[in-house]
């Protein structure tokens, strides 16, 4: 009987302990930082200048990956119809140029840009030369992990 009240004073406790947001899925591994490093590699390859990571295209990023985890589509044209300008815009980001990469599965955010670097269109997207900025975001969904890299420049 003791143990039974003892339990049920934890069980009573618990809601205060419950009200504490989990983890973000989209941010375990800082998929921007563990990105930046190889796609500023795999740019100063090619002589050119580094991307900073700026806060509205990682907004989108992030908001575009877990869209698809959550809806379960893979694909550039959001749900909603919205295009990666269009979801950058939204986010306060006036963009004059720039591209986006998706990638499904991949474990962790080197994975990813390797991947990205072994495709002809996504490779290019990582070297543009005009980019200047850098959004990446990840989330996750039944085990796989959808992943979101924007590279753009403001007007």
């Amino acid at each position: 009987m003791i143990r039974a009240l003892a339990l049920m004073a934890a069980l009573l406790a618990a809601p205060a302990l419950a009200q504490t947001p989990p983890p973000d899925p989209a941010a375990r591994g800082a998929p921007v930082s563990e990105a930046l490093v190889p796609i500023n590699a795999a740019r100063a390859a090619e002589g050119l200048p580094p991307l900073t990571i700026e806060a509205h295209l990682q907004a989108a990023a992030v908001k575009h990956a877990q869209d698809m985890a959550r809806q379960g589509y893979f694909d550039h044209t959001g749900r909603d119809g919205s295009s990666f300008s269009q979801r950058i815009a939204a986010e306060g980001y006036s963009v004059c140029y720039g591209a986006e990469n998706i990638a499904l599965g991949y474990p962790d955010a080197a994975a990813a840009v390797a991947g990205w670097l072994q495709s002809a269109g996504h490779r290019r997207n990582v070297l543009l030369r005009q980019a200047t900025h850098l959004g990446v975001g990840r989330a996750e969904a039944h085990g796989r992990a959808y992943w979101v890299a924007l590279f753009a420049n403001t007007c």
